[in-house]
């Protein structure tokens, strides 16, 4: 699992940057035969590993704490770290 994950963000080729400083990154890229676009977001965040992915588990609730997001979704979740989400 952790092979395919890294194997598909190695190919920073295929990404579009839009932000990118030593500590932020922010790339996206359109899929092919899908209107959907991927983002890829790198950063450093001084927290502890189990505080930041938790945020994942709580996807329903980033509309309370981000103002122009008025929905979030769980479409598909491959596993706790990777899925599929949709943000409004």
């Amino acid at each position: 699992m952790f092979g395919y994950f890294f194997e598909t963000l190695a190919k920073t080729n295929e990404w579009i940057s839009y932000y990118d400083e030593p500590t932020r990154k922010l790339r996206y890229k359109y899929e092919e035969g899908s209107p959907m676009v991927s983002c890829l977001l790198e950063a450093t965040v001084d927290a502890p590993i189990m505080h930041v992915l938790s945020l994942f588990c709580e996807i329903d609730l980033f509309k309370n704490w981000f103002p122009n997001v008025t929905s979030c979704d769980v479409i598909k979740e491959l596993s706790p770290s990777r899925g599929l989400y949709s943000c409004k």
